[in-house]
């Protein structure tokens, strides 16, 4: 007696390797999607927290910004700001006060950054050491933080005992590359209050 053999028919492997291919296509864009959104999302955390210890930093400086009125705390240049803080902590201004400054620098290169100088000098063009806080920064932008508050447009001198910082960073800061999933940017700002300089 003859015995039946089962054979694969070219249907049923067709369908078969239709559904395994179908299976590991799933798996593959799985993989892919979820590696894309842990880019962005590690990207996304490592501007935030360059801006964040930044304007961290510009917070506890400004603590000790020290002024009167013709002899003002803050001044504002460009994407420059230079404070004079009270060195000897006797209260008043005197020649004793250091200046320091966080400016913007690069914006035409690559790698934009925010720079701080812990001694500034007098001069308006902050010089001395420099200490590099954040990377990829666009935007650095100083106000006034209060409705009563005003820059001076003659000197950038503040004539205000509240800073309002704003930085905005993107992973690729060329404008030729906007702001995207691929490419997160991130804006913070924050008000930082002056309690011994003169509004006046």
């Amino acid at each position: 007696m003859r015995q039946k053999t089962r054979a694969v028919t070219l249907l049923e492997l067709l369908i078969a390797i239709i559904l395994i291919g179908i299976i590991v296509l799933a798996i593959a864009s799985i993989e892919v999607f979820s590696r894309y959104h842990v880019t962005s999302s590690d990207r996304r955390a490592r501007l935030q927290n360059e801006v964040s210890t930044t304007l961290e930093h510009m917070s506890k400086q400004l603590l000790g910004a020290i002024g009167n009125t013709g002899n003002w705390a803050v001044k504002v240049n460009n994407n420059c700001i230079r404070v004079r803080l009270d060195s000897n902590h006797n209260g008043f201004v005197d020649d004793n006060d250091t200046w320091i400054a966080y400016c913007l620098a690069g914006i035409s290169t690559p790698d934009p950054v925010i720079n701080f100088y812990p001694n500034a000098g007098t001069d308006v063009n902050p010089g001395g050491t420099i200490e590099t806080l954040a990377h990829k920064i666009t935007v650095l932008q100083f106000s006034p933080g209060s409705p009563d508050g005003s820059l001076d447009a003659t000197d950038g001198s503040l004539h205000d005992s509240v800073l309002k910082v704003e930085i905005t960073a993107r992973w690729l800061p060329d404008p030729a590359h906007p702001a995207s999933q691929d490419n997160p940017e991130v804006t913070m700002n924050n008000k930082i209050s002056m309690p011994s300089v003169s509004t006046r």
